[in-house]
């Protein structure tokens, strides 16, 4: 009983880990996985909605005890405007508690000890006081700074424009250490396992460094080339999600083919072990891939563009395993998946939000908010051309969703509107 009892216990401690903390970061863990404990949502109700401005894919809520935390890309995107800056809502009923303007688009959030830490186009990090919305200290790093923050142990992760990643202490906005990586930006954020951080920049590069900052391995994300059989290097949007010994990276290219753009490597030593294959559906177009995959038991889950699919793919080798089917065929796809025990939600381009039981492997539920106006069932948009590169009706779901641990749903929309989705 004792072999027994020590052999379980880690399982136990991470699963008690995992309930009992907030959804403070982008996809919830420092390892990006968009798992959750939280209780699942089977009959949807949209229990608030609350006009903020644009969420777009970098404008991921996240959710602390009794209230939400987001950033607006405003009136416009790329453009300022009132609405840009950071909100904080109550969960329980959608009120706006504060406005932190910011002069051009807001990006990510991330919560630690009472302070939220954002980035935003104007280049600046960002740590705000969460209960009166006021500036503390902030840190010009010179070029847009779209990277998630990632919070581990008091510090704040971020990687720049000029392919750098620092480490700055939360409580005093003193720079601990920088790292010069590669020579482009990152567009989705970091990782960790806890040991090392992880980066994947625009340009393909891929690095792991200790919590010191010093480079344990460098490498390159290269992909197939769509007209020969030679390599290029890939354009990486996503954030990397560490699932075991291994890097996960989606990636972006020329048009679709007939094989996921998903690579994992070696965490430990930046080799390769798989590139994704599909034999289970040739009819499948496998597009640009610019958002990150979630983590649920021996499955790697992410939107597929070019289609109207949920793909999941095997842990274990990269091979497509099955897909379910949600709302209309759409070429671009922004939003990550995330997932309450055995319930995946997701926002697509088409303005739809869905809910995928992952036992049964089908869609469980969906809902309408691409139009505020229309939100609620899908029925009301029936009709409506809602596929191909943008809807002619309503506007896309582009940001990635945060659950408060009663399960309730907090997901932006591209028509400048948050909602709450409750049982």
């Amino acid at each position: 009983m004792k072999k027994l009892f020590f052999l379980f216990l880690p399982i136990l401690l991470f699963s008690c880990n995992r309930q009992a903390a907030d959804w403070s970061m982008y996809q919830k863990t420092i390892e990006r996985t968009s798992l959750s404990d939280y209780p699942e949502i089977s009959n949807p109700n949209i229990l608030w909605k609350t006009e903020i401005g644009i969420q777009g894919y970098l404008n991921n809520s996240i959710v602390i005890k009794n209230k939400v935390y987001v950033g607006s890309s405003g009136l416009q995107h790329n453009q300022s405007d009132r609405k840009d800056g950071i909100y904080c809502l109550n969960a329980a009923t959608g009120q706006i508690i504060w406005h932190h303007k910011t002069p051009n688009d807001a990006c990510g959030v991330a919560y630690s000890d009472g302070m939220i830490l954002t980035t935003g186009d104007d280049g600046y990090l960002r740590c705000i006081d969460a209960l009166s919305g006021k500036q503390v200290w902030e840190m010009n790093r010179r070029g847009p700074l779209f990277s998630q923050p990632l919070i581990i142990s008091g510090k704040v992760f971020v990687g720049d424009a000029s392919g750098s990643v620092i480490a700055v202490e939360v409580a005093s906005g003193q720079l601990v250490w920088e790292t010069k990586i590669a020579g482009s930006n990152i567009r989705g954020g970091l990782s960790s396992d806890g040991k090392r951080i992880y980066a994947a920049f625009v340009d393909g590069t891929l690095a792991a460094v200790n919590m010191d900052g010093k480079t344990v391995w460098q490498t390159t994300c290269q992909r197939k080339s769509f007209y020969d059989e030679s390599r290029v290097d890939a354009e990486i949007y996503a954030t990397p999600t560490v699932a075991g010994n291994k890097l996960i990276i989606p990636f972006a290219r020329d048009t679709y083919y007939e094989f996921p753009a998903v690579q994992a490597f070696d965490k430990n030593t930046g080799k390769m072990i798989w590139e994704a294959t599909d034999d289970l559906d040739k009819k499948t177009y496998h597009g640009n891939i610019r958002s990150s995959v979630a983590v649920w038991k021996e499955f790697l889950l992410y939107g597929n563009p070019y289609s109207n699919k949920l793909i999941a793919l095997n842990l274990s080798d990269g091979t497509t395993a099955w897909h379910v089917e949600m709302g209309v065929s759409t070429f671009p796809h922004w939003p990550s998946p995330v997932i309450a025990k055995d319930m995946l939600y997701m926002g697509r381009n088409d303005g739809g939000f869905y809910a995928v039981d992952l036992m049964e492997k089908m869609l469980s539920w969906e809902l309408y908010l691409g139009k505020s106006s229309d939100a609620g069932p899908m029925e009301k948009v029936s009709g409506h051309d809602r596929g191909g590169w943008k809807p002619s009706y309503g506007e896309s779901i582009y940001a990635t969703a945060s659950i408060s641990k009663s399960g309730t749903i907090f997901i932006g929309s591209g028509d400048g509107w948050i909602y709450a989705i409750g049982e």
